[in-house]
This record gives C-alpha cells, sequence and structure tokens, in this order.
C-alpha cells in the first residue's frame, strides 16, 4: 500500500492559492536513494464540499538533512505550486514514491496528517526519540533563515515528542528576537549559497552535528549556519559521512586556503574532492583497527618505528586503495577501452607536431610497423593534448591522446600511464620526449625493467632562460640509465656530452644508440650541377635565403639579425612561429632585405624554387628535421655548428660555422653559394649522398633491428 499523506489546507479561494511548502520526516532511505530529490505525486484533492478531484501531477521532493545510516531519519521538503490547486481545496492526500518504490514504508499503513503550514507529522506510534531532536534542529535551522512561523511549529513538535525539551523558551526568545530584530546577516530568502549547497548536499546532519559538538549554542544561530560560517573552516564535520580532519590531512594543499577562510572543506570536495577522486571520510573502522594493530605489532622492530610521531594519527596516513574514482585512473579507463587490441610497442610522445622529436616517434613507429604489419604499435600522447601533426600520422599506426583536454597534472598523467602499462603489458615502451614518462622512468624505472623493455630519447642538452641546461638529459637520463635499455640519440656526439659531462661508465655506455633520422620527404627538386653562376642567370629578382623553424630563444635570433643587417645585398626571408614573432616583424618594419613571412605547416610546401640557400641558427640542437628537411629539398645549408648538427653539415656537405655571434663567416658563405654555383653542386650532391646512405630508410629499419629495438616477431612472441 503507498503512504499516503492528508494535507489539511483549510479554505482556499481562487486568489489565494498560495505555493505549498511541505516539510516530513522519511526513514530508512538507502544509499541507492539518497539523491538530492524525489519524485512525488498528489493523488487527489478534496474541496470545501467534499467534492474530489483527480491529480496525476507529479513534483520533486527535495531531501534537506539526515542520516544515511540504514534507519537513519532525515528530513524533506515538497514544493506544490499554488496553481496545481483546485479552487477550494481543503485537504490534499499526498503519495510520495521514489521511481516506483515506496520510501515511507515505516508509516505505509497510517496516513498521516498535515498542519496548516503543512508540515507532515506521522503518526504517533511510528515516532522515535531521536525524531524530536531532528524536528528541534530543523526547527531552528527554520529559525536562522527567517520562516519563524514553521519555525515554531517544528519546535512545538519536538516538544510534544520530547516533554523533557525546553523548546518552549526557545520560542519565547524567536517571538522577542522577532519583535526586536538584530541587524539582518542571512540573504532575503533566508539561506546563502553556500548554506544552500550544504544543505542540498546530503552530508549535513544537524542533529549529528548538535550532539557532535555540545559547546555549540543552537538558540540564536542554527547549525547550518554555525557550519558554514565557522564550522568548516574549525575543521568540524557536517556529519558522520565527510570527516573534515580526515580531508584535510589526507589532503593538505588544502590546509592554507582552510585557514585563510578561502576555502570550505566540504564545498571543496563537493565541487572540485569528489571529481578528482578525493575521499570524503577514511577507511571503515575494521581497516584502522587492523592498521593501528600491525603497527603496535612491528613497532618494536626498530627504533625508527617507536621513535617517531609520524604514526600518532592514523587518520593523518596516506590511503593507496582509492585509485578507481582518481582523474588518473578515469583517463586510463578511457584509453583502454578505446584500443583495439593489445600492442608490443608503444611510443611515448608529448603531442603530436610538426618537430623534429615527433617525426622521430614516427620513423620508429614505421619501422615497427614495417616488420610486425599495420596496427603492431601504438603511439600514446601523454602530456599534452595538442595534435596538429596528424598529417604526418600513416593510416596503418594507431595514435590516442591521454589527456585530448590536458587536464591531468604531470603526477596524474604519470599515474595514468603507469596504469595503461600494466594492464595493456606491452614488451616494449620507448619514450620520446615525453616528461610524463620521464617521471614515470624515474619513478617506477627499476620495477617496470623487469617486465618490459624501455627506451628514452635524448638529442641534446636544453637550456632555460637563464641560460643553463634544464632538458631531460640533465634532469633525468643520469638517474634512470641503469634502469633503460637503451637511450636513443638522433646524433653520436651528444653521447660524448653525456660521457664528458656525467662521467657515464662504460658498463652503461654500451646503452647508447645512434638512430639517424630519414628526412620527412624524398628530394622534391634539384638545381642543375651546371646551372650558371651569375647572379642575373639565376637569380633575377636577387639572391634570395631561406630561414624556416620555430622563433624561440634557442634560434640564436640575435646573430640572425645580425647577418640580415650586414648582408644588405641578399634577400631573407624568415617563416616560422613562436615568442619572438613580434620582435622579428619590428625589425623587417626597418630592414629592407627582411621580410618575415609568418608560420608555416609543411616545409615542402614552401616556395622552395626561390631560394638559393638555407640559413639556420641555434644555441643547441641535435640534427634539427628541418635540416634534414632542406637537405632533401637540395638546398645548400649554412648553419651554426652545435650538437649533432656537425655530423650532417659538414664543409664536404654544406657550410658549418663555430661562431654563434660574429655574422661575417655567415654572409661570407652566403656569398661564395651565390657567386660559385659550382662548389655549392658539388655540396649538395655530397649531402644528397649522405642522405640516401646514413639517413636512408632501409638504413634506419636495419638499426632498430641491429640494436634490438624492433625484434622479429618470433623472438616477441
Amino acid at each position: 500500500m503507498a503512504p499516503l499523506y492528508q494535507l489539511r489546507l483549510g479554505h482556499q479561494n481562487q486568489a489565494d492559492r498560495r505555493d505549498l511548502a511541505l516539510f516530513g520526516i522519511v526513514r530508512n532511505i538507502s544509499s541507492a536513494d539518497w539523491t538530492s530529490e524525489h519524485t512525488i505525486g498528489v493523488r487527489h484533492a478534496v474541496d470545501k464540499d467534499g467534492r474530489c478531484f483527480q491529480l496525476q501531477t507529479e513534483f520533486r521532493a527535495s531531501v534537506l538533512a539526515g542520516d544515511r545510516s540504514a534507519g537513519g531519519a532525515s528530513v524533506f521538503k515538497i514544493l506544490i505550486p499554488g496553481s496545481h490547486l483546485p479552487e477550494h481545496c481543503e485537504t490534499l492526500h499526498v503519495d510520495v514514491v521514489n521511481e516506483g518504490h515506496h520510501w515511507l514504508s515505516d508509516i505505509a499503513g497510517a496516513p498521516a496528517s498535515f498542519n496548516r503550514t503543512g508540515q507532515a507529522i506521522p503518526p504517533e506510534n511510528t515516532l522515535r526519540d531521536e525524531d524530536a531532536k531532528l524536528f528541534h534542529s530543523f526547527g531552528i535551522e527554520l529559525a536562522s533563515s527567517g520562516q519563524l512561523v514553521d519555525a515554531i511549529d517544528w519546535l512545538c513538535q519536538a516538544h510534544r515528542l520530547d516533554p523533557d525539551m525546553d523548546t518552549l523558551s526557545e520560542i519565547r526568545e524567536l517571538i522577542a528576537a522577532q519583535l526586536n530584530p538584530a541587524p539582518q546577516i542571512m540573504p532575503a530568502d533566508g539561506l546563502t549559497d553556500t548554506m544552500r549547497q550544504i544543505m542540498l548536499s546530503g552530508f549535513f546532519d544537524p542533529a549529528w552535528y548538535l550532539k557532535r559538538y555540545g559547546d555549540l549554542n543552537p538558540r540564536f544561530r542554527g547549525p547550518l549556519q554555525h557550519f558554514a560560517e565557522f564550522g568548516g573552516f574549525e575543521w568540524r564535520s557536517p556529519g558522520p559521512h565527510f570527516d573534515t580532519e580526515w580531508y584535510l590531512f589526507q589532503n593538505p594543499d588544502l590546509i592554507p586556503g582552510v585557514a585563510r577562510r578561502d576555502l570550505h572543506p566540504l564545498l571543496h570536495y563537493l565541487n572540485h574532492g569528489q571529481h578528482e577522486g578525493r575521499s570524503a571520510a577514511p577507511p571503515t573502522g575494521t581497516m584502522i583497527k587492523a592498521v593501528s594493530n600491525l603497527l603496535d605489532d612491528v613497532m618494536d622492530l626498530d627504533p625508527k618505528f617507536y621513535a617517531t610521531h609520524d604514526f600518532d594519527q592514523i587518520k593523518s596516513l596516506p590511503v593507496a586503495n582509492l585509485v578507481q574514482a582518481t582523474k588518473s585512473f578515469r583517463a586510463f579507463k578511457r584509453v583502454f577501452e578505446s584500443i583495439p587490441k593489445p600492442y608490443d610497442y608503444v611510443v611515448a610522445v608529448p603531442w603530436l607536431v610538426h618537430g623534429g622529436a615527433d617525426l622521430m616517434a614516427l620513423n620508429m613507429a614505421r619501422a615497427i610497423t614495417s616488420v610486425h604489419g599495420p596496427r603492431s604499435v601504438l603511439i600514446l600522447a601523454v602530456d599534452h593534448p595538442r595534435t596538429d601533426a596528424m598529417d604526418w600520422l600513416p593510416p596503418d599506426i594507431d595514435f590516442l591522446s591521454l589527456q585530448p583536454d590536458g587536464d591531468l597534472s604531470t603526477v596524474e598523467a604519470t599515474e595514468a600511464l603507469l596504469y595503461f602499462l600494466q594492464a595493456a603489458a606491452p614488451k616494449c615502451l620507448i619514450n620520446v620526449n615525453s616528461m610524463a614518462t620521464w617521471e614515470l622512468f624515474r619513478v617506477h624505472g627499476n620495477a617496470l625493467s623487469r617486465r618490459l623493455r624501455m627506451y628514452g630519447c635524448a638529442f641534446c642538452r636544453d637550456h632555460n632562460k637563464l641560460g643553463r641546461p634544464a632538458g631531460y638529459s640533465d634532469t633525468h637520463v643520469g638517474e634512470t640509465l641503469p634502469f633503460l635499455t637503451g637511450l636513443i640519440s638522433d646524433n653520436s656526439l651528444f653521447f660524448r656530452t653525456l660521457v664528458d659531462q656525467f662521467g657515464v661508465p662504460p658498463s652503461l655506455q654500451g646503452r647508447f644508440i645512434a638512430l639517424y633520422n630519414p628526412p620527412p620527404s624524398p628530394v622534391v627538386w634539384a638545381k642543375s650541377e651546371t646551372a650558371s653562376v651569375s647572379v642575373q642567370g639565376d637569380y633575377p629578382a636577387g639572391f634570395r635565403v631561406l630561414w624556416a623553424s620555430r622563433l624561440t630563444r634557442q634560434k640564436n635570433l640575435e646573430l640572425l639579425q645580425k647577418i640580415i643587417k650586414a648582408a644588405p645585398d641578399i634577400i631573407f626571408d624568415v617563416w616560422g612561429r613562436g615568442e619572438a614573432d613580434e620582435m622579428l616583424r619590428d625589425a623587417g618594419r626597418s630592414s629592407v632585405n627582411l621580410n618575415v613571412m609568418g608560420p608555416y605547416n609543411r616545409f615542402d610546401q614552401l616556395p622552395l624554387r626561390q631560394y638559393g640557400a638555407f640559413l639556420y641558427t641555434s644555441y643547441w640542437d641535435g640534427i634539427p628535421n628541418v635540416l634534414l628537411e632542406a637537405a632533401s629539398a637540395d638546398l645548400p645549408i649554412v648553419t651554426s655548428s652545435v650538437g649533432g648538427i656537425s655530423e650532417l653539415v659538414t664543409d664536404a656537405s654544406g657550410w658549418s660555422i663555430d661562431n654563434l655571434s660574429d655574422p661575417a663567416p655567415y654572409v661570407s658563405a652566403l656569398r661564395t653559394i651565390r657567386d660559385d654555383w659550382g662548389l655549392a653542386a658539388r655540396r649538395r650532391l655530397n649531402m644528397q649522398r649522405l642522405l640516401s646512405t646514413r639517413h636512408g630508410w632501409d638504413k634506419f629499419v636495419g638499426d632498430m633491428k641491429h640494436t634490438g629495438i624492433i625484434r622479429e616477431p618470433s623472438c616477441d612472441a
């Protein structure tokens, strides 16, 4: 039988059909039914003449506060718009259900009357002792929000249920306060946004709060208002299911904000913590007791245990079994559910953009595919959501992003990657410049090295804005090399730097692997070796030089500007984007031989036939992708000799210059190319031979197989 409430409204004419707010008590709410709102149905209404009107209207009932435990009691509120009531309606029969399941089961057989103001009063025999406290607490709450009439009704009911409860004096004080009110501190509707959010969260239990904190005086400030304005910042808990002290111990990064009263612990959990996988309460008492017993058992084994205070507060110990709801676990789950099959090879990248490291990652994936077949390798973007270079991705190579929205920290991305490796169980992981993957190697490398082959890639020493070394070779390679199967670079000179700088022992030097990147595309065009050397013959519009790369401090743009200024007889077209874009545009407005062309997507889409040479400047580098592209385009190259560049561009294959500040040797080399095309042609021919041998595709695949990065399918089984 459905629980039936009867609401006696008194006579209402059409002009006075006000909205009704019905309050009542509900018990035995299961955790599955504990939502913010429930569906209720109004069965029928009876007018003053006894005529019955059938109503099939559904409304929403909000559970305001209460106890989530089995058998606990909670306060509910039902709003019925006056426009839904028939004229002269005096009685309503209300059937309260939750998605077809009656949730007032305790009073199913006994209709409850409603008093004049619309509060549901269950029959005497269904009430419990603790209900008086709940009526009292909610009466105080209503009083604190200015609902005096409703508050008095609730306090009267509390006194009826428990005559020993001195609510009459409280009623007198409420009436006196109404006659001589204090300054208003509440908004017009009686609840601040904070109070409303706390009340509707389901975590706040006013009766529990008053019982737990006996130092509070509920007569002048309700428990909800106290918790919202003071209690949360005093580390008080709103109810049995949110432990404020434990939440702050587990998340010490929140404590300064709570101390400044900038951050309310419960609101942080509701708005952020629960979505980030943070837990609202500690594990069960059984687990806490087990941990306590374990500590007691092992405490005497070592003075480091019994002499420390680290275990005095068990609540402050971190909990490591709550991964199922974390952001990192959700990211792993999304990726893991997206893969069509297990992969033996995973190539981790920070993102997928048009860069040299990305080219290396794609070339290695292509090589793996050439041996193991289509879709045998997964490229996984770990650190950032950028995917500008999807046009580089072959159709037979799978690609996924660990964080397409870019919402994971490095720590979270590292955790998500660890979960993925544990579940997907690849046999080989290759890291190409992913910070989170380097962190994975650093923290978990020793353990992971027993389960899979791990390779890191490093191409040169990077530097920060102060000029200090700051790349992975300085921060991670030294610590992780003992766990790596191999360290890959696109040049061998970088390994000499590591040995000289960090004293890498011979036993670890055997893990160095030089893989020379093939250019991204074959030669697009070639100048004739017998072309005229005269400026007028080859360059009727003047000798034009191409510079293309990222416009960053690494690219030594100060030297570039000096070269442009020192060579007014040469036209320079600068392509690219970056932080120095505006600085170069300012320089272009005062330099007649400088054209700042803007960004480009693909090198082979530039107007390459217009240029007589390619100029490259840099402070540090491996073998940059753009030099391989310029070489494959058969352009004579003039470049700074840094990092691995001198392995590609030598006096036989181009012009490689050691000086990083004097423009004179660069200008001299460019004029030599312009004036002595025969010499330029011979060096271009040597470059083409180098590209087809050391940088050839077959050589690249063979080196990956020879060094064991790629194993034959039978060996990987």
